[in-house]
């Protein structure tokens, strides 16, 4: 077919618009055409959170674990043979003091375990037991009585570090220049202040005139607390104006005592003072009933008191005897008393003396030394607590300690009546303004 020129442009103008028109639909939108805005995804809604139960199951609670059980060894060197086995009693004293304490629940766990060893009144049997109670019963703490065995064990307690602990000795120097000793006791020097001050305030109901007064004594040599005494005593002389006429010695375990009473005798003394602490004064007081002499006051030092073997010895003869000894306790004012009265008498036969109020006491204020936290298997740690004890009430009454490890209280007068010991002043001061 053919086509003129004009319809041939047209055709070829259409064509080529076709063409065009093919090549943008190809090649995308129409640029000039109203956008369209896209279509918005729509966010996730968040998620639920799972709230808690308001009342979730309770956690039982771990258990505080139990103390392990420990046991306290307690040792004690004290005769329990020869001429002073009469000192023995201790013993039950100390254990109706731990008894008061188990009973009373203030230990927990822990117990305490006497150990007694005998020390026959001997420095190396006294030593011995020492050693053999700190080494062989493990024992951290070990109780003693009497001077000389004392000042002997105290440089083997700081040697082997145990406690050694006194409520007998007299000696004021005895826990010092230690961390290891401690004693709650009687001052032996206050015995001879406790008998002058009788004699001068109490005897014959209004006291003596002491000037002028002769004075003898007899003593037991080589104990200290003995010479501590006589020293005290001279020095009270000098002072107060009495005259020491006649002076005795004799050795522990004599059995003769003719030529010292004699010398005494020979003396013409108005007091004379035993110093002693065992049988021996039973048989100084026969001695002198044998060759009439007859002061007008007999007194002793310290050692009569609870000395039954005075009582066995001398009989009749020792009525009238004033000695001094530890103060009195009162036994209404405290409620422990008639349990610890109850408790010995069941042990021994007889109510508690001083001596023994005094380590029940001493027994207190080692269980006050474990009510403070003090392990029980350590002597470090007993050292430690017990030093900590500042005071504690006991039977005797308040014990104070100083920052020695020492605390001390006045002695009492007491005087055998009928083969008893009987009180006669609770306590009694010394002379403070004589030094």
């Amino acid at each position: 077919m053919h086509f003129g020129p004009i319809r041939a442009r047209i055709l070829l103008a259409f064509a080529a618009l076709m063409s065009t028109s093919l090549i943008l639909a190809a090649c995308g939108a129409d640029p000039t055409a109203t956008p369209v805005p896209p279509t918005a995804t729509p966010t996730p809604a968040p998620a639920m959170e799972e709230k808690p139960d308001p009342t979730p199951t309770p956690v039982p609670p771990t258990p505080t674990p139990e103390p392990e059980p420990q046991v306290l060894k307690l040792g004690f060197t004290v005769p329990q043979s020869g001429s002073y086995a009469r000192w023995g009693r201790l013993v039950s004293a100390m254990q109706c003091a731990i008894d008061e304490v188990h009973a009373s629940g203030d230990l927990g766990t822990t117990t305490i375990e006497l150990l007694p060893e005998d020390s026959k009144a001997d420095q190396a049997e006294g030593v011995s037991g020492l050693r053999k109670l700190a080494t062989v019963n493990d024992a951290p703490v070990v109780m003693t009585i009497f001077t000389g065995i004392g000042l002997a064990q105290k440089p083997v307690a700081s040697e082997l570090e145990v406690v050694l602990f006194s409520s007998g000795i007299q000696n004021p120097m005895f826990a010092y220049d230690s961390p290891w000793v401690f004693r709650n006791a009687l001052n032996t020097t206050l015995n001879a202040d406790a008998l002058i001050r009788w004699l001068d305030d109490y005897a014959g109901g209004s006291g003596e005139d002491l000037n002028g007064l002769r004075f003898a004594y007899i003593k037991e040599e080589g104990n200290d607390s003995i010479d501590l005494q006589v020293d005290r005593l001279h020095v009270l002389a000098g002072a107060l104006g009495f005259e020491i006429v006649a002076e005795e010695t004799f050795q522990k375990d004599d059995v003769s005592f003719d030529t010292q009473i004699t010398k005494i005798k020979a003396a013409e003394p108005d007091v004379v003072q035993l110093m002693s602490l065992g049988k021996e004064m039973g048989l100084i007081i026969n001695t002198m009933a044998q060759q009439g002499l007859e002061p007008k006051y007999t007194i002793s030092g310290g050692g009569a008191e609870g000395n039954t073997e005075l009582i066995d010895v001398a009989g009749a003869a020792a009525n009238g005897l004033v000695y001094s000894a530890p103060g009195q306790f009162d036994k209404e004012a405290d409620a422990r008393a008639p349990r610890f009265i109850d408790c010995y008498a069941g042990k021994e036969g007889n109510d508690p003396d001083t001596y023994a109020t005094h380590f029940y006491d001493g027994t207190l204020v080692i269980a006050e030394a474990l009510k403070l936290g003090a392990d029980a298997t350590s002597s470090e740690s007993m050292r430690d607590h017990i030093a900590q004890v500042d005071e504690i009430v006991g039977l005797a009454g308040l014990w104070v300690f100083d920052e020695g490890g020492d605390a001390w209280a006045p002695p009492g007068i007491g005087h055998v009546v009928n083969g008893e010991f009987v009180n006669l002043v609770p306590q009694i001061e010394p002379y403070r303004d004589i030094q």
